[in-house]
């Protein structure tokens, strides 16, 4: 079975970096990321991550305040 482990997750709120991680081996072959965000005002959050073979992923989200 090959293996797709994630190397790097990423978590940019309105063009900013909020939140990053650089896994490696030795990180859980499932492991489960908590982070908390505190937007002062609605935009757009991205989440992107890279695993080992170079394959890439970015899904978008609406942020509201309200």
């Amino acid at each position: 079975m090959p293996r797709h482990i994630i190397e790097r997750f990423t978590v940019s709120l309105n063009g900013e970096t909020a939140f990053e991680a650089e896994l490696h081996q030795s990180v859980s072959a499932s492991p489960y990321l908590l982070f908390y965000l505190s937007p002062e005002e609605d935009g757009e959050a991205v989440f992107e991550w890279q695993d080992d073979t170079g394959a890439s992923a970015r899904h978008e989200a609406a942020i509201e305040t309200n």
